[in-house]
């Protein structure tokens, strides 16, 4: 087999699941890589030998499974960036819910090799973007039942033709623009484990399912030129009310009941940024209706 390079990496698949761990038949395109970790917590404990100091045998115990993806998403018809947010929060509305939806991912990782990934859930999902004009980025963290690799292609949805979604449009506080020059929009799920037994007699962590260990985390970073104690006043006045809102490929996405965190720039005898941490109440997607 020749050695891995650059490219062979490709995009990857998401597919529905008719019930935890259980892959359905709907597809839809994942996103297109630029990095993937697969970790994998494979617990092994010694078996004391008798009358030595070595150990006899070697016993798996608890395993864990999941990956973390960075990836871009087409613009236009072809994406399908909106289901990352129904996997994190269990829809689009911002009404969180108690649970959320499984999902199995299919990854090539070469160009005669791939994994499939079942009992998905998103753990974390991150959007942001470096700088204006950049693509946007998206940072997957999940948790998995299983892992497992295998020859060959195996059957993904082939990636769209179109460019990325880019960072186009301004961020606005109340209606009124932010020079935003980088942000990162971030959801936390805290997952738990309910651990289950694989077919081989091997403890899984997630084996009979996963699920929010408490409340929902959102928080959003914006990094803008400081040019006046705006926002030091509105710190000290402990804004708890703005709502935040950025257009992309269509959409509208609204941050809610965002309450602003007290971090106040580092000032220096030059041009400095400073960056507004909110702490997120709600998020909900929307399409962009037609004047």
């Amino acid at each position: 087999m020749a050695m891995r390079t650059k490219g062979d990496l490709c995009g990857f698949t998401v597919i529905n699941e008719t019930a935890y761990g259980t892959t359905g038949t709907t597809k839809t395109f994942g996103g297109v890589l630029s990095s993937l970790e697969t970790p994998a917590d494979e617990t092994i404990e010694y078996d004391q030998a008798c009358g030595s100091r070595q150990w006899e045998n070697m016993v798996r115990t608890m395993e864990s499974y999941g990956w973390k993806a960075e990836f871009t998403m087409p613009s236009g018809t072809a994406s399908n960036w909106t289901q990352w947010f129904t996997f994190a929060l269990g829809g689009l509305t911002g009404t969180i819910a108690n649970d959320i939806s499984s999902f199995s991912a299919l990854f090539r990782i070469a160009s005669n090799e791939h994994m499939d990934s079942i009992g998905c859930k998103v753990n974390s999902l991150t959007m942001s973007a470096d700088a204006m004009g950049a693509p946007i980025k998206f940072t997957v963290d999940a948790m998995a039942k299983k892992n497992t690799f295998a020859t060959g292609q195996g059957s993904p949805v082939s990636r769209p033709t179109a460019a990325p979604i880019t960072y186009s449009t301004l961020w606005t506080r109340g209606g009124t623009d932010l020079a935003v020059k980088s942000w990162s929009l971030n959801i936390t799920n805290n997952l738990v484990g309910d651990p289950g037994i694989d077919s081989s007699g091997f403890g899984l962590a997630a084996g009979s399912g996963s699920a929010p260990g408490g409340q929902s985390d959102i928080t959003l970073d914006l990094t803008i030129s400081s040019v006046d104690s705006t926002f030091d006043i509105l710190k000290q006045g402990n804004a708890t009310n703005d709502t935040l809102v950025l257009t992309m490929d269509g959409y509208t996405v609204t941050c809610t009941g965002c309450y602003l965190k007290s971090d106040y720039p580092t000032r220096s005898q030059a041009p400095y940024d400073e960056t507004l941490s909110y702490i997120v109440k709600s998020v909900a997607i929307a399409a962009v209706s037609s004047p």
